[in-house]
């Protein structure tokens, strides 16, 4: 069996996505001096850039006690890799989780930093906590 090129492969590569729909490899991003994400092709790059300060992927990270004394902990991150899948006209790079005594409860995901923010307010209601206020620099 012989093995395309690259660029033979490359070009094999976007023939069978365009037939199938979506993206087959992940797509990676990393946030830029202003926090807006941008692509980045080159996989151990984004690794290095994603280990090296994990915090400045926290969007927003939120426990309490509710009133049965479970802990509940809201967390919003940008996660870097979109998991839309090339199926979605924006990449979904930001996601929303909350744990009750450690047990994932709800999870949400976003194609923006804004509407993981309003994501965020919204698990953090339902779930009975305290909405904080976000500064300019959390959006």
């Amino acid at each position: 069996m012989s093995f395309p090129l690259p660029s033979e492969f490359d070009r094999w590569v976007a023939r069978l996505e365009k037939d199938v729909g979506f993206k087959l490899g992940p797509e990676f991003y990393i946030l830029d001096e202003r926090g807006e994400p941008q692509p980045e092709s080159d996989a151990l790059a984004w690794a290095r850039w994603h280990d090296a300060d994990r915090e400045r992927c926290r969007v927003r990270w939120q426990t309490w006690r509710d009133a049965s004394d479970r802990e509940i902990g809201v967390s919003t991150v940008f996660m870097g890799i979109d998991h839309g899948f090339g199926r979605h006209a924006k990449p979904v790079l930001w996601e929303t989780m909350v744990f009750i005594d450690d047990e994932t409860a709800d999870q949400r995901r976003y194609t923006s930093r804004q509407a993981a923010i309003r994501g965020h307010n919204e698990l953090v209601r339902k779930h009975g906590g305290r909405v904080l206020e976000w500064t300019d620099q959390d959006c």
